[in-house]
């Protein structure tokens, strides 16, 4: 492959990553913000309230909960190191996944429009720790694969 072809590549890749990361915000802004209805405003500050309420009261609902609020930051985790590869260690990931998080928090409850709880600050940097990581496992195939082509 040519380097102006690579470039070309590189730069399609870039902005097909960022749409996707649009996109993506786009959905969590749905989901968390404009699908809910304005509420009075609430925190909940007792960290693990949900794993309690889920393994100590039996409550299946916090499954649920705490499934989703995982899920849902998993793609922060694999788009932001894609986007921009200054930001490629655990511990940055793991500030701009809470960052991400307490900003959706903010936003619920100055909206009034959820509840700001630290369990969904806890569970949404978790899952922006497991994108992150997949994003490595990913990035380290693609490299190993990327130098068994040039060898042949």
């Amino acid at each position: 492959m040519s380097e102006e072809q690579y470039q070309k590549n590189r730069r399609h890749f870039r902005i097909y990553t960022a749409s996707a990361f649009l996109i993506y915000l786009l959905i969590v802004l749905h989901i968390t913000i404009f699908s809910r209805e304005p509420e009075e405003r609430r925190i909940d500050t007792e960290l693990f309230r949900s794993y309690r309420l889920l393994f100590v009261e039996k409550n299946d609902f916090y499954y649920g909960q705490i499934v989703c609020n995982i899920l849902m930051t998993v793609p922060f985790g694999i788009l932001i190191p894609l986007l921009n590869p200054k930001i490629r260690s655990f511990m940055k990931i793991l500030l701009s996944g809470l960052l991400f998080s307490l900003i959706i928090e903010l936003v619920q409850y100055f909206t009034g429009r959820g509840l700001f709880e630290f369990d969904d600050l806890f569970n949404n940097t978790v899952g922006a720790i497991i994108g992150y990581l997949l994003f490595l496992y990913f990035y380290w195939r693609y490299r190993v694969n990327m130098k068994k082509l040039r060898r042949s």
